[in-house]
């Protein structure tokens, strides 16, 4: 197990408390993202999302989950997701330039 003291918790621009080496990892792999539309399919309440969207503000992003509760806090926080089924979504082909899960 991992400890950690105060001085490497961090408040991240968005308010988010975070450990220094977490941020730093979040923010080389968000900050890598190419093309400038993401979906994330299974995206929960929309927290993977959001980090997306911070480190690339130009960023369209959209996800989709099953849990209406995850779909209704990710809304309520700005993260536009929707339910939808996966083997059923509702995009044209090519509509995003990334898309994970």
């Amino acid at each position: 197990m991992t400890y950690y003291n105060k001085k490497q918790l961090l408040q991240a621009e968005a308010g988010w408390y975070m450990f220094d080496a977490a941020w730093r990892n979040f923010r080389k792999m968000y900050s890598a993202i190419r093309g400038d539309s993401v979906l994330d399919l299974g995206c929960g309440s929309g927290v993977g999302l959001a980090m997306a969207k911070l480190f690339n503000p130009d960023l369209r992003i959209t996800g989709i989950e099953g849990d209406p509760a995850a779909v209704d806090l990710a809304n309520h926080r700005g993260v536009p997701v929707f339910n939808q089924d996966i083997c059923a979504l509702d995009f044209e082909d090519n509509s995003f330039c990334t898309v994970w899960s």
